[in-house]
């Protein structure tokens, strides 16, 4: 991290087929994750690091821009998102177009996951005449694109009218304004783009995407961390047999995660700190330190299933349950065909089961008066 930022990781992740390609469609793309990742970052365009406060670590990067409208710039370089939002999803290798685009959603104040994934979504709705280039303005979508994504993102940014306007609303409501197939091209979850890492090669992450409160969010369980090998499963005390591909206990293993994830969440911890094998009762130590509680380990685990629970009943009250915890079609019938994810698809029903029956809510998705009581959430 220190050396190559998380854009080191994207050959790694590449190799265990967990880097989506092509819109989701692909299982390998080793030569052109080489040419994007941060190795590659650091031999050409990088020109430091950046940290977080009192960090050590410093797993940020900055880069010189080299193209588009603030060529000569130096801003912060690509994380492994954006890397894979604007290349791999694209099937665009062109690592200084990448920073470039990193660097107009900085100044936007555009999320790079969105926005890759909606333009990846818009080239396959064009690739089947779903779009046209009066539809584009005079741009062929297609893959492999480079200085257009430049192009298309200040249109996006302007967000009035054309093409810009219609990829401004995100992957979801672009797809379904263009109508026909193009909503199967939206891999999505409650209307939020899926994070980059696939939940075909590490299917916690159907449990996570599906229920996830805020939609397709890699950050709310790090399923794709734990399965991968960097942290134990053991530190939230999940001990069950349990296969990257496979489906079983893949429900409980989801839910210990995403409960640690959401005191991680709420207490403004850095998720690479995860790396040092941490547990709930390390948590708990930290935060008597800072505030002279006496929470115990138990209380730790406690505190995030209620707040989860408590997120989960705020978006029952707003009408979204069993209907909403869906997955897109393409991770469920499409497998990756090459790669070590090949052939993998995810036996959502049965990891589902898993995850409600865990979770205590109903077969609709409500959170069952039995669990509000032993959350002391049953006046809420």
């Amino acid at each position: 991290l220190h050396d190559f930022g998380t854009l080191g990781t994207i050959q790694g992740v590449e190799s265990e087929g967990d880097l989506p390609i092509k819109n989701w469609t692909l299982g390998s793309w080793e030569e052109g994750a080489y040419k994007i990742s941060g190795q590659m970052l650091a031999e050409t365009i990088q020109t430091g690091h950046h940290a977080c406060h009192a960090c050590t670590i410093r797993c940020g990067k900055e880069a010189k821009v080299t193209v588009g409208p603030y060529k000569g710039a130096i801003g912060h370089a690509p994380e492994y998102e954006t890397g894979a939002a604007f290349g791999s999803l694209i099937l665009n290798d062109n690592l200084e177009i990448i920073a470039a685009c990193n660097d107009l959603c900085n100044r936007y104040g555009m999320d790079t996951i969105e926005a890759g994934s909606t333009i990846a979504m818009a080239i396959e709705a064009y690739e089947n005449g779903l779009l046209t280039k009066r539809d584009t303005e005079g741009i062929e979508l297609k893959w492999g694109i480079k200085e257009e994504l430049l192009e298309i993102l200040k249109k996006m940014a302007n967000n009035k009218v054309g093409i810009g306007r219609l990829l401004a609303q995100g992957v979801k409501r672009a797809a379904d304004e263009i109508g026909g197939i193009a909503p199967e091209f939206a891999i999505q979850s409650k209307g939020q783009a899926f994070a980059m890492h696939d939940p075909r090669a590490y299917t916690t992450m159907v449990a996570d995407y599906a229920t996830c409160n805020r939609g397709g969010c890699h950050l709310e369980c790090l399923g794709y961390f734990s399965e991968g090998g960097a942290y134990s499963a053991k530190c939230v005390d999940f001990t069950k047999p349990s296969e990257p591909h496979g489906y079983e206990n893949k429900g409980e293993y989801a839910v210990r995660l995403m409960n640690f994830m959401t005191v991680f969440n709420s207490l403004g911890l850095c998720k690479f700190i995860m790396l040092g094998q941490i547990t709930p009762e390390m948590a708990s130590q930290w935060i008597n330190a800072a505030t002279g509680w006496n929470l115990t380990g138990k209380d730790v685990e406690l505190a995030g299933d209620r707040l989860f629970n408590i997120k989960r009943m705020y978006n029952n009250r707003l009408g979204l349950s069993r209907k909403d915890d869906v997955l897109p079609q393409r991770m469920l019938l499409h497998d990756r065909q090459t790669g070590a994810a090949a052939g993998s698809l995810p036996y959502y029903s049965r990891i589902m089961k898993d995850l409600y029956d865990y979770r205590k809510w109903n077969a609709e998705g409500i959170i069952t008066e039995e669990k509000k009581k032993e959350l002391g959430l049953d006046t809420l």
